[in-house]
């Protein structure tokens, strides 16, 4: 059996106490802000079947919110999990890309 699937709504914001992730779902980049004072976030993305296709590290220089956008224009449309790191703290969001 064959079918398409059509996602019409998702929540276009992600939010926690400490981490953001806009728009979403996103064309070709979001951003992800986290108030959590760390100085490294580590931002791995994984398909649904486990596989990693994107990995990397942002840095904060300063003493302050992180906010950086990703750039996954790469990638196809679809669901992907968005693995965030930081110090010994991971979340994992789910993030579409149109």
């Amino acid at each position: 059996i064959c079918a398409n699937v059509v996602t019409t709504s998702i929540e276009s914001h992600y939010s926690n106490s400490s981490v953001s992730i806009f728009p979403n779902p996103f064309v070709n980049t979001f951003t992800i802000s986290t108030n959590k004072n760390s100085n490294v976030c580590t931002v791995v993305i994984k398909n649904l079947i486990g596989k990693e296709v994107f990995s990397h590290t942002y840095l904060n220089h300063i003493d302050s919110a992180l906010q950086f956008t990703v750039n996954l224009s790469f990638l196809s449309a679809g669901l992907y999990l968005c693995e965030l790191g930081f110090d010994r703290q991971v979340s994992t969001i789910k993030v579409i890309k149109n």
